[in-house]
């Protein structure tokens, strides 16, 4: 009975969670000449908060200048302050240089410190003479001679092998080659994730308003004409990417006066339980194609340390026996 309550407990929890990450997180934008208001909000709190026309105000706004206090009293008092201190360092000075001419007069009574007597009677150490070594026999000139040409045939076989490998590595095209093969079974599908996340955030009653004039109104309709298919197909190219809403895009054009002005103002919406989908999704598929590969590397690694192991304990029973 406690089992089934606790299994309850829990799944009620995971249906909570699922249900608030189903809300979508909102983020609001509204951008002029000025800067970008920017705020993100999820469920009832406001989570971050931008506002780039505010600073900038900031720093355009002057210190105001600090007043000047002028009070007789004030100065007055200063005067004496320095007065007194002039007098105190005039006293200081005069005791200084009768101290200096003490120290004149006065011998130097310092000596310089006798160098201490050195020991005698010393006894050097005395190095100790190398023994003379034993001459080797016959059968262990042997041993060493075919001792050092297994050492010589094993450095060789390490040397013919490293040559091998860097032949099999090749150059540093064969390289990149083998790198774009690696990753480029990772490549469709990320792209793919990539594509259904966008497509996923949604950009709701997005309204723009544009302003251009010119002091000549011949310029001013030319510069008009050009706007508009740049602004529409800014628009399409941002509905193909995502999921757009227009609820109103007006361009105005006026006259006899040189001034270029817009206003945004949109919602952008995305749910974090679509973005946890699309990435498990996405992390499934990428397991799928790297383990057979890396399962495959990981055998033929292990296949080559049991033969190096092999021949390494082949070249130590052949150099015991000759020894």
């Amino acid at each position: 009975m406690i089992a089934i309550i606790a299994l309850w407990i829990i799944l009620g929890i995971i249906a909570f969670i699922v249900i608030l990450l189903h809300f979508s997180l909102r983020i609001y934008v509204s951008a002029d000449m000025k800067g970008a208001d920017i705020k993100v909000k999820y469920l009832f709190f406001t989570v971050y908060k931008m506002n780039t026309a505010e600073k900038k105000d900031e720093q355009s706004a002057e210190p105001p200048p600090k007043k000047k206090k002028e009070d007789s009293n004030e100065k007055a008092s200063e005067e004496k302050a320095f007065e007194d201190n002039l007098e105190v360092t005039l006293e200081e000075l005069d005791r200084l240089d009768e101290e200096e001419k003490k120290a004149e007069d006065e011998p130097d009574l310092k000596t310089e410190p006798e160098p201490e007597p050195k020991p005698e009677g010393e006894k050097q150490t005395e190095k100790e003479e190398p023994k003379p070594e034993k001459p080797l026999t016959k059968q262990q000139k042997k041993a060493l001679k075919e001792k050092k040409k297994l050492e010589d045939q094993l450095r060789k076989e390490q040397k013919a092998l490293e040559k091998a490998e860097k032949k099999a590595e090749g150059s540093k095209l064969d390289k990149l080659k083998a790198k774009i093969r690696f990753y480029k079974p990772y490549v469709a599908p990320t792209l793919k994730a990539v594509r259904k996340l966008l497509k996923k955030i949604r950009f709701k009653g997005l309204e723009i308003d544009i302003y251009s004039a010119k002091e000549d109104p011949s310029e001013a309709a030319i510069f008009y004409g050009k706007l508009q298919p740049i602004v529409f197909s800014g628009i399409s190219l941002l509905g193909a990417v995502f999921t757009v809403k227009l609820k109103r895009c007006d361009i105005t054009c006026g006259f006899f006066e040189k001034k270029l002005d817009f206003r945004v103002e949109t919602k952008v919406l995305i749910r974090p339980s679509t973005v946890i989908a699309i990435a498990v999704g996405l992390g499934v598929r990428l397991l799928r194609i790297f383990l057979p590969g890396w399962w495959k590397r990981r055998r033929e690694r292990k296949k080559a340390l049991k033969a190096q192991k092999k021949a390494g304990k082949a070249a130590k029973k052949a150099a015991a026996a000759a020894v």
